[in-house]
């Protein structure tokens, strides 16, 4: 049975795609084709910044708050993902790799050796951090698990009540620059699944599992440090740094801490990572290997 025009249309156009950039080409063609039209749609559809919502409360005179951030924020968020969706897309053909290169591999790979002691490095960079999951919260530890992950205990008609934070105040509320966003939603989700296994009520918090994120981000960017030394000067290299990362007393201070400092660390490792291996993984237009 034949396929309708349509759709043999698309078939046509997919194989068409997956030859010459491969099946992971196509599929990024095909998410960033998603990204395009879900965009759209939410501009179209969602409340603009000069809204109702958004312009009540600038009539009233008063501050905007983390209902009218999120409209702002998210209408020219998607303003932006359109836009970058839509210029990839028409121009997929000079920056997309084809199927035929062969791409260089450059990167050193490094002996089962040197994972062994990374692993160990890594070991002992977790003991020393450990005991400070444990520690007493200090200020801005406390303000951002009362404030962005997790809630506060107020009093309301002579009751006391636990009054948890909404997921819209996790993500859009940074009215002082002092939300790590990222931090503070993977807080929240820590201390969900702390609670989940040991059957603590909504409003009990725990300390390893409110620095749980930081303390694991620690742990990645010496793993990280390690390799890209290993890429640039050889295993040894890679070794050393890791191991005085795993040892440095700053490094250690700020791992157990639950605000944003760790994770920015572990993501600044990850992109020089990146930006090491994207030469070997880029393809002119002409199709020669970026050097």
């Amino acid at each position: 049975m034949s396929l309708p025009t349509p759709l043999t249309h698309i078939r046509q156009h997919w194989q068409r795609l997956t030859t010459q950039h491969g099946r992971a080409g196509a599929v990024l063609l095909l998410v960033l084709a998603a990204l395009l039209v879900g965009s759209v749609v939410y501009t179209l559809e969602a409340e603009a910044p000069w809204g109702k919502t958004v312009q009540k409360r600038l009539a009233k005179g008063r501050e905007l708050d983390v209902p009218e951030y999120r409209i702002i924020g998210l209408w020219w968020a998607s303003i932006a993902s359109a836009a970058s969706a839509a210029l990839l897309l028409a121009t997929y053909r000079s920056w997309l790799p084809k199927k035929k290169d062969k791409l260089p591999q450059q990167s050193r790979g490094a002996p089962a050796w040197f994972w062994a002691a990374i692993l160990a490095i890594t070991l002992l960079g977790a003991w020393e951090r450990a005991p400070r999951l444990h520690h007493s919260l200090w200020n801005d530890e406390e303000y951002s698990l009362r404030v962005y992950s997790h809630g506060e205990w107020v009093q309301k008609d002579g009751v006391t009540l636990f009054k948890p934070v909404t997921w819209e105040k996790t993500l859009f509320d940074n009215g002082h620059g002092n939300n790590h966003v990222f931090t503070a939603a993977a807080t929240r989700i820590s201390l969900s699944i702390w609670r989940t296994f040991t059957g603590a009520p909504a409003g009990a918090f725990d300390e390893a599992a409110l620095r749980m994120p930081s303390f694991l981000s620690s742990l990645v960017t010496i793993i990280f440090v390690g390799w890209l030394g290993c890429q640039m000067g050889g295993p040894a290299v890679g070794l050393a740094a890791a191991a005085l990362l795993a040892i440095s007393p700053w490094h250690i201070r700020y791992s157990a801490e639950s605000k944003g400092y760790s994770t920015m660390l572990a993501f600044m490792a990850v992109n020089l990572a990146a930006a090491l291996l994207a030469p070997e993984r880029v393809v002119c237009a002409g199709g020669s290997s970026l050097r």
